[in-house]
């Protein structure tokens, strides 16, 4: 099991309000620090999981660290989810930035 952010004061990269504002904040609501995870041993259903979201962990614009991957389940709590499972599950990718421990 691993940290989803290494620190507390995760913020928006732009100060900006984007159109799905409101999943992101759903996420970072539950992520807040210290939340833990690791994949789902049994993954929801793609057809519940309206949204999925990439956390991709990079230091200092250099090579990808990890990247994680979290859907809505049907308890209203985050499941991890394999890149597998989004492409199974034909999830559509759009972005949204956030640096951490400025």
């Amino acid at each position: 099991m691993s940290s989803i952010f290494c620190c507390s004061n995760t913020q928006p990269y732009k100060n900006r309000v984007l159109s799905h504002e409101s999943k992101f904040r759903t996420f970072m609501s539950w992520a807040s620090y210290p939340t833990e995870s690791n994949i789902a041993e049994t993954a929801p259903s793609a057809t519940d999981a309206t949204f999925a979201v990439q956390v991709v962990k990079q230091t200092n614009y250099g090579p990808l660290d990890s990247k994680l991957y979290f859907v809505l389940g049907a308890d209203g709590a985050f499941v991890e989810v394999t890149e597998r499972w989004l492409i199974d599950a034909n999830f559509e990718k759009m972005n949204m930035r956030v640096d951490q421990c400025n």
